[in-house]
């Protein structure tokens, strides 16, 4: 029998199950047998359904930007002007996750999920320093690690035990198969604070999420945009499963397969960027993209995802998935 043939057999979740599970696999993952993506409860309105305006269960207003994304809608006040005294000012919506109707959530979000073909993704959206920025301001939130670093182990602390109950309801109602959860760290060069200042605040609180995904039998992919190299192998020891969207030249891709191409899903891994940056030709983003696999796929794990938004989009990844397609008759001889 034929390579080719043997590949017909194996549909798109039990391939991408494959790569979780650090097996080998017949192909590259495709967008359209990949992930099947849901919302959890909080986020319902403003991702879920598409709403340009909406606020969530902590009180946050949030506006879609065009080529941006969901952003909190400006005013000028956050809804925690003092994080000393965050409680009179924000409550954890811990009422909100126990009274909201989640088996007819559940119904909506996964009615055209076919279980049998696709894996389920369920993104978990405002990590702790998501979070804790989009009630204090950016500036604020940077500060805290320094003037208020008692309060803001508080909250993180019972943010921690909202996501972790959060978790359950994702795994009772939706049973996804991988849990996305999302906290930028960094920037084009640096992360936003020092990485010692993440252990200490930040590490146990995502080390209790990740564990908790774990023990609930979810796999669980770290998104994190920017500069996030200084933590990878802290991260990796964690036991996080994936990481996405793992910029490039932001953080050093050939580094993280020397290391950890064993023991990582790597999900991404371009140059985004330039991919989208006005005036970079077509060879251009397919030299940028083949940089990306050659490094990272071979004999690994790795999933050529990439997530980017902006003018020019379209066209853009029509370039980056023809690309894909011919290293990946290249890589697996299709």
């Amino acid at each position: 029998m034929k390579l080719h043939e043997v590949i017909v057999l194996i549909n798109g979740r039990e391939n991408l199950l494959r790569i979780f599970r650090r097996e080998k696999h017949e192909r590259f993952p495709r967008n359209d047998d990949t992930y099947f993506m849901m919302f959890p409860g909080e986020w319902g309105g403003p991702w879920g359904k598409g709403d340009d305006k909406q606020t969530d269960w902590f009180g946050i207003h949030w506006t879609a930007v065009p080529n941006q994304g969901q952003m909190v809608t400006e005013t000028g006040e956050y809804l925690v002007s003092d994080l000393e005294s965050w409680k009179q000012a924000v409550q954890i919506p811990f009422d909100e996750l126990e009274s909201y109707d989640w088996i007819a959530d559940a119904a909506r979000q996964t009615e055209n999920w076919d279980r049998g073909r696709q894996m389920g993704a369920m993104i978990l959206l405002g990590g702790h320093f998501e979070r804790l920025h989009s009630l204090t301001g950016f500036e604020d939130a940077l500060m805290s690690f320094y003037l208020a670093p008692d309060a803001m182990c508080e909250f993180f602390e019972e943010l921690t035990k909202y996501k972790i109950r959060s978790l359950q309801k994702i795994k009772e109602f939706y049973n996804p198969d991988v849990v996305i959860y999302h906290d930028d760290w960094g920037n084009q060069k640096n992360m936003f604070f020092d990485p010692k200042q993440w252990r200490q605040y930040l590490k146990p609180y995502v080390k209790a999420v990740i564990d908790e995904c774990h023990r609930l039998g979810m796999y669980f992919e770290m998104h994190c945009c920017g500069h996030f190299m200084p933590i990878m192998d802290d991260l990796v020891n964690l036991g996080i499963d994936s990481t996405q969207t793992l910029q490039y030249p932001q953080n050093d891709i050939e580094t993280v397969k020397k290391l950890y191409g064993d023991r990582l899903v790597t999900r991404g891994g371009y140059d985004g960027q330039k991919i989208l940056a006005p005036g970079t030709s077509d060879d251009e983003i397919r030299q940028t993209v083949r940089y990306s696999l050659e490094t990272l796929a071979p004999n690994a794990f790795h999933i050529p995802y990439v997530y980017v938004i902006g003018t020019g989009f379209e066209h853009a990844m029509s370039v980056v998935e023809d690309e894909v397609t011919r290293y990946e008759k290249e890589l697996f001889g299709l």
